[in-house]
């Protein structure tokens, strides 16, 4: 019995501590995309980019990381990066409010047109 305890307090202090981990990174995470909102109100469009991808490497099931995201990266003119990401918010939780502003902006997208030139 003492040797189950010992193994029971070993899974139960690392299940506490990956819950910690994963709590620590969703507050990073959050960090990450409080100040890259602020980097894109203030027009520092790359830094805002580069933070919301930080955000999103730590938290990428987050439909609000996403979405701006999917923001900064069409006001950059990547329209294909944004479409990805826009797609993502608005899959990760179609009946938030992120969903209807991500759906609403993939409109505004358009689609894409191919040109064909033909020698002759």
């Amino acid at each position: 019995s003492f040797y189950w305890a010992g193994i029971l307090r070993a899974l139960v202090f690392t299940l506490a501590g990956r819950a910690v981990i994963d709590v620590e990174l969703v507050n990073d995470s959050e960090k990450k995309l409080a100040a890259g909102k602020e980097a894109l109100l203030s027009g520092d469009l790359d830094e805002a980019l580069a933070l919301f991808k930080k955000a999103q490497d730590m938290d990428g099931e987050n439909p609000a990381v996403n979405l701006n995201l999917g923001i900064a990266l069409k006001l950059k003119g990547d329209h294909p990066a944004a479409r990805v990401a826009l797609e993502k918010a608005r899959d990760l939780d179609p009946k938030a409010p992120t969903a209807h502003e991500a759906e609403r902006l993939l409109k505004t997208l358009g689609t894409a047109i191919t040109v064909t030139v033909t020698p002759g």
